[in-house]
């Protein structure tokens, strides 16, 4: 995916080129119908540290520490504004061809603890499906839509250059501004669909994204949001794909 340029912004998605990807994706072409409950983000990163440094290696001012931990808060905030900015970007890239509603749901009691002990990368894919069919039986609607975020990172594109440098970066071309304190966010995130029998869709990927004092927490959620949706729509069985019967092979 070709970066965009967006000087003094942030808010350009795009996936993680080359990245080892820690659990394989799968889909079945069997379209969930009716409401689907979409459940708060998993979160299983590590707390973030405020980086202080400054490009030639010394600490930062008070003023700009202030920045840093302002804007390292909102990289913290990601995920949970993912998780309810992809329902919309999903039904916006289905449009008419898919009947279905998301809905909000709530975590079973103890479920978000064993899909976290699932998501472990020393279990095995068939434990980890399993865990998310159970899911679905306990939230008891149908199907389910889950995301959850295994790693997140954020630096500070100040940390590659003088400020007025132009530094190009995984997710586009920064100009460096202190003020602004754009961020570089990685995160590692998965999202499934799956019901009491079936996982319909479980997928993850690696994504970078700029933060910036533009952008904000939303506004670089939601760009996240639109570039996993594209993809997710790719193999997201439909009404009409029910209808016109083609088979997928399911990948593992």
């Amino acid at each position: 995916m070709t970066a965009l340029l967006l000087p003094l912004m942030g808010g350009c998605a795009v996936k993680a080129q080359g990245s080892e990807i820690t659990q394989a994706w799968l889909f079945e072409a069997q379209p969930a119908v009716g409401e689907v409950r979409v459940l708060p983000t998993l979160v299983l990163h590590d707390e973030l540290d405020v980086e202080l440094q400054t490009f030639v290696g010394r600490d930062v001012g008070e003023e700009q520490e202030a920045i840093r931990e302002a804007r390292t808060r909102q990289v913290g905030e990601v995920p949970a504004a993912l998780g309810q900015a992809l329902p919309g970007a999903v039904n916006g890239r289905l449009g008419k061809s898919w009947s279905g509603q998301f809905r909000h749901g709530h975590w079973p009691l103890g479920a978000s603890r064993r899909l976290e002990r699932a998501l472990d990368t020393s279990m095995e894919t068939g434990s980890l499906d399993a865990v998310l069919m159970g899911l679905a039986e306990q939230v008891g609607t149908g199907a389910v839509l889950v995301t959850w975020t295994r790693e997140l990172a954020g630096d500070p594109v100040s940390m590659q250059g003088f400020p007025g440098d132009l530094v190009r970066t995984e997710a586009g071309d920064v100009v460096v501004d202190q003020a602004a304190e754009t961020y570089l966010v990685r995160a590692d995130v998965g999202v499934a669909l799956v019901t009491p029998d079936e996982v319909l869709i479980r997928y993850e990927d690696d994504y970078h994204v700029l933060l910036s004092e533009l952008s904000g927490t939303g506004g670089a959620a939601d760009r996240l949001a639109q570039i996993m949706a594209e993809e997710v729509a790719k193999i997201w069985a439909t009404d009409e794909l029910l209808a016109t019967g083609p088979v997928m092979a399911a990948r593992r």
